[in-house]
C-alpha cells in the first residue's frame, strides 16, 4: 500500500508513512491492539482489527489520514483458517472510520495485492468526499429579532 502511495507525483507532500505489522505481534507492539483482540477465533482478519490497526496507525503517525489492511495472501489459509483472498481494510480519519471487506477468489499474490489496492483506494476516495461532504454542510443562521 505505502509502495503504491509512495510511487505517486508529489507523494513527498502528502505521505507520512507506514507500518508493515505482518505478524499479531506486530500490530499490538506497533499499532497498540489488544493483544486478546487478536487472539479470537476469526484471528487477524476482522473487521476490528482493521479498524483497530487504521486508528492506532493515525494515532501513531500524526497523519490526517490512515488506511490498514489486513488479510491472507496465500498460498493457503491462515493460522486461524481464514481462506486465501479474505481482505478487510479500514480508513481512519478524526472521529471516522470506515470498513469494507473483500473476498477475493484464489489468485496469484500480485492479482490480490492490486486489487485490495486499488479497493482501499477506492475507500480513502470515498473518505475524502464524505468529510468533504461533513464539512461544506451549511450553517443554518437563526433569523434575527
Amino acid at each position: 500500500m505505502a509502495g503504491a502511495l509512495a510511487a505517486g507525483d508529489g507523494a513527498g507532500s502528502a505521505l507520512q508513512g507506514g507500518f508493515v505489522c505482518y505478524s499479531k505481534d506486530a500490530k499490538v507492539r506497533m499499532l497498540g491492539l489488544p493483544s486478546e483482540t487478536l487472539q479470537t477465533r476469526l484471528g487477524a482478519v476482522t473487521e476490528t482489527v482493521a479498524r483497530l490497526m487504521a486508528e492506532g496507525a493515525r494515532d501513531r503517525s500524526g497523519a490526517a489520514i490512515a488506511i490498514a489492511v489486513t488479510g491472507v495472501l496465500g498460498p493457503s489459509c491462515d493460522e486461524d483458517g481464514n481462506p486465501v483472498g479474505l481482505v478487510d481494510i479500514a480508513c481512519a480519519v478524526a472521529g471516522l472510520t470506515r470498513h469494507r471487506r473483500e473476498r477475493w477468489p484464489e489468485a496469484a499474490p500480485d492479482v490480490l495485492i492490486r486489487a485490495t489496492i486499488l479497493s482501499a483506494l477506492g475507500l480513502v476516495a470515498a473518505m475524502l468526499a464524505e468529510t468533504r461532504d461533513l464539512a461544506q454542510e451549511p450553517t443554518i443562521v437563526p433569523p434575527l429579532g
